[in-house]
């Protein structure tokens, strides 16, 4: 009888034989469609044994999935791999992960099959109306399969047989805006940076006193300083706004491409362009100057802010507290209910709010049902760690379990926004705004509630995985 061993290397020459047949060099495009394009990667890759506990050591293969075709948008990127391991079982971490590190996509949907050979496959959808997931997920970059051995059983020697990605797109009528941004003074395309913070928004009206307009897409750059945005909303002008945070940096200016008229240091705007590639926009950055003042403050929420509190409240979980979770609950009539609280001392009180919206990503609806969701300001002193639907804080309850009015809240809301099926909620909140500017001891947060059909909706905290999935309030004042 043959030894477990020879039996393995039997099976290791038979598969190498037959392999040599179908070998395809590496990325090169096996199929080509008018939606569709595959890129394979059949180069060996072995995976060290790792006998003792705890993870091993990583090996990775990568596949590009672009070029593709001008004006392109990716639907889906579906992936086939194939692993020979000679244990039973399969004892492998595997892992693909996006150019960017953002996507991370275990593999565990293993299938075992002739020979010791282990497959996994999926399709993992792109929805590029979804900001945070396509804009940082380009479609032209490179993947990497990663695997490491788990441990704790001898002889588990494997390989990396092949792996394969297909990427579905079609040429969907959408505004696609991209660029580059550069270290140094204009010209100067030497240095690209990574990290910095772009972003995307629609105006109705031409010239600075409408900047920056709506926010619609934002992202940070690539290792190439690059980035992409689409859109499909319908605004006369939009414009492309530059941010870099701290005092070292400060924008040195920017060349407009494809119709894009450079309004001031640090952003372009278009009017009404067309549907299709709008990229060639650029954006130089000098180290060491000044931060430049403007009249226009816009008041975001960062990776890690300290000026915002929220929780929400849950009528049938009085006594529950639902600090520190990534969603936040609204529902109609008031049995759920979210509470905000943004620290506005950075603006003066001297100053005219011009606009001021609050926007909130949509996790999950409980439906499809018309919904609107108000805001009222709160009028008591509130804890987010600490309340709930009968307590403000440790130490106080409410005038009313719920926060009625008008002990806890004013009759009367002072902003609302209604409610799509996806995307984001954008809610004007310009008076109440306005009103804790001119009397700072009066902000004491926003209570969020909805109205129309019976209708629950989840949006994102400021704990959400996602910056853009954050509440974020943006203020435009002057003086």
């Amino acid at each position: 009888m043959r030894n477990r061993r020879s039996s393995l290397l039997l099976r290791v020459l038979l598969l190498a034989t037959l392999l040599a047949l179908v070998a395809v060099p590496l990325a090169t495009p096996v199929s080509a469609a008018s939606s569709t394009i595959t890129r394979i990667n059949n180069t060996r890759l072995d995976i060290p044994d790792n006998p003792g506990p705890g993870g091993g050591t990583w090996v990775e293969s990568t596949i590009r999935t672009g070029p593709l075709p001008t004006g392109a948008t990716v639907l889906s990127v579906g992936y086939e791999v194939t692993i020979f391991s000679p244990e039973p079982f399969f004892n492998l971490a595997v892992e693909l992960v996006s150019q960017d590190g953002k996507k991370v996509l275990p593999l565990t949907n293993w299938q075992p099959g002739w020979f010791g050979m282990w497959t996994c496959s999926g399709v993992e959808p792109f929805l590029p109306w979804w900001p945070g997931q396509f804009d940082d997920l380009r479609a032209d970059q490179t993947w990497r399969l990663r695997i490491r051995d788990k441990g704790d059983f001898l002889d588990c020697e494997g390989y990396l047989v092949n792996w394969k990605l297909t990427v579905t797109y079609d040429f969907l009528a959408r505004r696609s805006f991209s660029g580059q941004v550069f270290n140094g003074l204009p010209g100067d395309t030497s240095e690209p940076m990574e990290g910095v913070r772009v972003e995307l928004y629609g105006a109705q009206q031409e010239g600075s006193p409408n900047f920056p307009g709506t926010f619609l897409r934002g992202a940070n750059t690539d290792e190439e300083g690059g980035f992409v945005f689409h859109t499909d909303d319908e605004y006369a002008f939009y414009n492309m706004y530059v941010y870099v945070p701290g005092e070292s940096y400060t924008l040195a200016g920017s060349i407009a491409g494809n119709g894009g008229t450079v309004r001031g240091l640090g952003w372009i705007q278009y009017a009404n362009p067309p549907y299709g590639d709008l990229g060639g926009n650029q954006f130089f950055i000098a180290g060491g100057v000044p931060p430049i003042t403007s009249p226009y403050t816009f008041a975001f929420n960062p990776p890690v802010y300290d000026g915002v509190q929220d929780t929400y409240i849950d009528g049938w979980e009085e006594q529950g507290t639902n600090f520190g979770g990534k969603s936040l609950a609204i529902r109609t009539g008031g049995a759920r209910a979210a509470l905000l609280q943004y620290d506005l001392t950075g603006i003066p009180d001297t100053a005219t709010v011009e606009k001021a919206t609050l926007r909130l990503y949509i996790q999950s609806r409980s439906n499809s049902g018309p919904m609107q969701i108000v805001a009222y300001p709160v009028q008591r002193a509130w804890v987010a760690g600490e309340a709930n639907w009968l307590m403000a804080s440790a130490g106080e309850a409410w005038g009313t379990p719920g926060l009625d009015a008008p002990a806890d809240r004013t009759e009367f809301a002072l902003g609302m926004g209604n409610v799509p099926l996806t995307g984001y909620i954008k809610v004007d909140v310009t008076d109440l705004v306005q009103q804790w500017i001119a009397d700072p001891d009066a902000n004491l947060g926003m209570y969020l509630s909805g109205i129309g059909a019976s209708c629950e909706v989840l949006v994102g905290s400021s704990e959400a995985g996602s910056l853009d999935w954050r509440p974020a309030l943006t203020v435009e004042w002057t003086e």
